[in-house]
């Protein structure tokens, strides 16, 4: 929740509803802010595709000014998602055959 953002009861105590303040991050209109949205996600998965954590932790904070970064506290441990296609997996020595999923159409 930003400052200007609207907050709009529901019957539910723990829903909310943020009202739009009408800015649309600096852009003319909903149009404008969507294209730079899908623009900023398809790069940002371009960078994510890399596995460079300091350029994916760049890339957040230049779509999202205030998102304030964790410092590196070190590697997480390996997953499907982090060795990628046709990468060895160390437990069993074998070849990944799982390709990563590609990015939602909408990129």
């Amino acid at each position: 929740i930003t400052q200007g953002e609207d907050i709009i009861a529901t019957n539910h105590e723990k829903i909310l509803v943020l009202g739009s303040n009408g800015d649309w991050n600096g852009k003319q209109d909903q149009k404008e802010f969507i294209k730079w949205l899908e623009e900023s996600l398809a790069s940002l998965y371009r960078v994510a595709q890399t596995h460079d954590a300091q350029a994916i932790r760049n890339k957040l904070v230049e779509i999202l000014p205030e998102y304030t970064p964790q410092p590196d506290v070190g590697r997480a441990p390996e997953s499907k998602w982090s060795k990628g296609y046709g990468a060895i997996d160390k437990r069993t020595s074998k070849t990944s055959s799982d390709p990563l999923p590609a990015p939602p159409k909408a990129w």
